[in-house]
């Protein structure tokens, strides 16, 4: 995508007082000047000078401003900070590499926080530099059902969870008694302060459908969305990307619930051209569905995820080569490594090269989820990592051997 994005982000809304007020200060603590001011609230656009005093905007205006500091916006965008509906990653660090891409709010809405009040309580108690939130964890609620294991077991984040990944039970399909037990524990944990339901069933595609239409229907109740991994993405028939998709869309209209479809780009991948006309049409009869993408061509998950076996891949048209395990840098070289990594270390996390950005055909395919109308940029970041760990030390800089998918702090001012 040929576009150079540069922002220079505040992280509060643009406020214009009357010019009696600005007469009053005649001298700001910090003025931006000459930016192309970009306020969604206000749809403004337009070169403006920006007085700031304190932790407060006081003025946006055409006119010339004094301040003790003066910062030359001329040729970059300043807006409000973004809200990324996708992140994988509580800790300081991580959220110091998100707020230099321009990031103010940082919300978990995938994979949830389970149980939310410990995610709360754990996000609080770390002094965060970004605003943060939680949907209900709904493969949390399954591995604590299924796998029986105890809710003490966790404690709100996404590493605490992801552990359990690996256990046999959560994934597959479950007794309608149990099923009905699922549902149950995450109506309680929307009442307990989920913003919506983070379903991945993309994780889990021998779960219950029924199940599936259950939350649909909890978060029609409680007017909240559900956050959604769909469960299918190859490109090659059976269990394709469309069907995933269509999934989706019969959920959203049977109970009339907002349904959120996360990364287009890397769940579509080649069949995107196929999926944006089926959003689009879903839409057109006013059903709630929303979506996001984030600009590279290269996803990132846990390795053990059942559409990396590899009987998989040639469905998702990669091999093996095109995973990369962090834990050890290796691309990795057969497929029996990979099945031996699986069955080692299913939590360890992987860098999938699906898309390569240096080819044209490939590259139009994340332009289109990125440009398609009413998708919105949503990075999925997930921590920093050293040898397979969570770097968590509240350092600056981040060492050499920190490492990350890029995404993780480069998807909204990054340059491509």
């Amino acid at each position: 995508m040929a576009i150079r994005i540069k922002a220079a982000m505040l992280a509060a809304s643009l406020l214009t007082l009357s010019a009696s007020v600005h007469a009053q200060v005649a001298l700001y603590d910090i003025v931006i000047n000459q930016g192309r001011v970009i306020d969604p609230e206000t749809q403004l656009d337009a070169i403006r000078n920006i007085g700031i005093n304190g932790n407060t905007i006081a003025v946006v205006t055409d006119a010339p401003l004094q301040g003790k500091k003066t910062i030359n916006a001329q040729g970059l965008i300043v807006g409000p900070g973004f809200v990324d509906l996708h992140v994988h990653t509580m800790n300081v660090p991580s959220f110091w590499m998100q707020a230099f891409d321009g990031v103010t709010t940082a919300l978990e809405l995938e994979a949830g926080g389970f149980p939310i009040k410990k995610a709360y309580a754990l996000a609080a108690s770390l002094n965060l530099p970004l605003n943060y939130g939680f949907a209900a964890s709904w493969a949390a609620a399954r591995m604590s059902v299924a796998d029986n294991i105890s809710i003490d077991k966790f404690d709100g984040s996404f590493e605490s969870a992801s552990k359990y990944f690996g256990w046999p039970k959560w994934s597959k399909l479950l007794t309608t008694e149990k099923s009905a037990q699922v549902v149950s524990l995450i109506e309680q944990e929307i009442i307990d302060g989920g913003l919506g339901i983070g379903v991945v069933t993309g994780y889990a595609p021998q779960t219950n459908r029924e199940e599936y239409l259950a939350l649909g229907n909890l978060a029609a109740k409680y007017d909240v969305p559900t956050f959604n991994h769909l469960r299918t993405k190859n490109t090659e028939e059976p269990n394709g990307a469309v069907e995933g998709f269509l999934e989706g869309i019969g959920i959203a209209a049977a109970t009339g619930s907002r349904f959120h479809i996360h990364h287009i780009n890397s769940t579509a991948i080649r069949k995107i051209t196929s999926v944006i006309p089926m959003i689009e049409k879903a839409q057109g009869v006013k059903l709630r569905i929303t979506t996001e993408a984030y600009p590279w061509g290269a996803g990132s998950t846990v390795i053990g995820t059942p559409f990396l076996s590899p009987s998989q891949l040639p469905l998702l048209n990669i091999t093996s080569s095109s995973i990369l395990y962090v834990k050890t840098g290796e691309h990795v070289s057969s497929d029996a490594r990979l099945a031996e990594i699986q069955k080692t270390d299913p939590s360890g996390i992987a860098v999938i090269h699906y898309l390569d950005e240096k080819k044209p055909e490939e590259m139009a395919l994340i332009d289109d989820a990125m440009l398609f109308k009413d998708t919105i940029i949503a990075s999925d970041a997930v921590p920093f990592q050293v040898g397979g760990k969570t770097f968590k030390d509240e350092v600056w800089p981040l060492p050499d051997n920190v490492y990350a998918h890029p995404r993780s702090s480069a998807t909204y001012t990054v340059a491509i």
